[in-house]
């Protein structure tokens, strides 16, 4: 056990402010955000997913990320009329729920794509004013009812495929610019989004981590001035190490916090600093198997659930404004595919025959919105407090409710820590990942014990 002695816990911290920053944090409330995949939700009974969508209110995580998937909204060619049946379902059982919606306009349609085998979608159009005229329908039709637009999904993704024959920077370039002219017309108050970018070993293939974008630049320097967003999926190493692991000599083997400012960086040498950061995709899978050649098991439910409130600690650190887990539920083959198995909830045929069956990840997920949702992030405390480079602390303000949260945590077991409390608090309280609360009462120090799960302390205003 390492035992640190704390000076302080700083006083200052009722009336903190932040080094000034680009940008004001976000409330962490609109910052959290789900991911799901189309195909999935909407194959379930409408009862069930309106059971989802209520359990995503009740957490706190009122943004849903999805698809508007060109090839089921658009089947056939022009002349023929767009089918937008399943999805108007979708925006309204959302909106019936406060559920916020952020569409990914996704993929290519055989028919557009001579180079696409017949039923395969993932193929850009010829023509990018063919998709851009699918974006605008899109978004004129969900106008004011959807968030945001994000364009196209990990088109930097050749393992999975998700740009045939292969991941193309100045394609997406030529694509992106105009879908996002058309989707700005349609829409002028969604957030328009990049495509968020996947850890795909853009080291090897550009030069440099998420180098996609910067290629993608220096191909067409103004596709990115009509997007007020950019994405990422900073996706630890092959979706298994904790947040935290960083090897940087390693390709690939980067932490949550290393990717962000990596494409940070690439943001800046692109000359769109400007845009914020939103993490579209982040989770760590639960699967004993991968199903993917080289892709180790997933990692344990309970650590699922530490990951999670680490991550999203992580980004919002980072000014992230937006934080999207992947995903909301498990699928059929949750055992043998990684795919099936990010879900805050276990897979069930029939989700309306019993009560929906949460993994740990789900509590820790209504825990953190509950906790920290009304507040923003204030600073990393870890040099002020003299924490061991194992241990985390993350001060977050609600100004409002007259609240400091300090979330901590660390890597290693045991480390115990013994701040002093400032006067400038009257009642402390402690919870933990899973919900549940102490009250410490009104002490002049704080004995506390970090380990992997992170827990909450409360400091209330006097």
């Amino acid at each position: 056990m390492r035992v640190i002695a704390l000076v302080a816990l700083v006083a200052s911290l009722a009336h903190a402010q932040s080094a000034p920053p680009v940008r004001r944090p976000v409330r962490v409330s609109d910052a959290l955000c789900v991911s799901q995949s189309d195909g999935p939700f909407l194959a379930l009974a409408p009862a069930a997913r309106d059971l989802y969508l209520a359990a995503l209110a009740d957490a706190g995580w009122k943004l849903m990320r999805t698809d508007f998937t060109w090839s089921r909204i658009q089947p056939a060619p022009p002349p023929a009329a767009l089918d937008f049946s399943r999805y108007d379902d979708l925006v309204d059982r959302a909106a019936a729920h406060g559920v916020r919606l952020l569409g990914i306009l996704d993929y290519g349609v055989d028919w557009a794509a001579s180079a696409a085998p017949a039923g395969d979608d993932r193929y850009p159009p010829d023509d990018p004013g063919a998709f851009a005229a699918f974006a605008g329908e899109t978004a004129t039709r969900y106008r004011r009812r959807v968030e945001g637009w994000e364009v196209w999904n990990e088109p930097n993704n050749g393992l999975s495929g998700f740009w045939k024959p292969a991941p193309d920077p100045a394609a997406y370039a030529r694509l992106a610019g105009p879908a996002a002219r058309a989707l700005r017309r349609a829409d002028p108050r969604a957030t328009v989004v990049t495509g968020g970018l996947a850890p795909t070993l853009d080291l090897i293939l550009y030069g440099r981590d998420y180098g996609f974008f910067s290629a993608a630049t220096s191909a067409d320097k103004k596709w990115h001035r009509k997007f007020q967003a950019a994405a990422v999926h900073p996706y630890t190493f092959l979706q298994a190490p904790p947040p935290e692991a960083d090897d940087p000599s390693m390709p690939g083997f980067l932490s949550v916090t290393h990717q962000m400012r990596d494409f940070r960086d690439r943001l800046t040498e692109s000359n769109a600093a400007r845009l914020p950061l939103w993490v579209t995709e982040l989770g760590w899978h639960t699967a004993p198997e991968s199903g993917v050649a080289g892709f180790p098991p997933g990692v344990s439910e309970l650590d699922q659930a530490r990951y999670l409130v680490r991550s999203v600690i992580l980004a919002l650190s980072q000014r992230a404004e937006r934080v999207c887990w992947y995903t909301l539920l498990d699928y059929p083959n949750f055992a043998t595919d990684k795919e099936a198995a990010f879900g805050l909830f276990r897979y069930q045929p029939d989700p309306t025959a019993a009560p929906l069956d949460p993994k740990p990840s789900y509590a820790a997920a209504r825990t953190l919105a509950h906790v920290l949702g009304p507040s923003r992030f204030v600073r990393d405390m870890r040099v002020e407090l003299g924490l061991p480079q194992e241990s985390y602390a993350f001060a977050f303000r609600n100004k409002k409710g007259r609240q400091t949260v300090v979330v901590f945590w660390a890597t290693a077991d045991g480390v115990a820590i013994s701040p002093l409390v400032s006067p400038v608090y009257r009642d402390v309280r402690r919870v933990e990942m899973d919900g549940t609360e102490s009250d410490l009462g009104d002490p002049d120090q704080l004995d506390l014990t970090l380990g992997p799960t992170p827990f909450y302390v409360v400091f209330e205003d006097r």
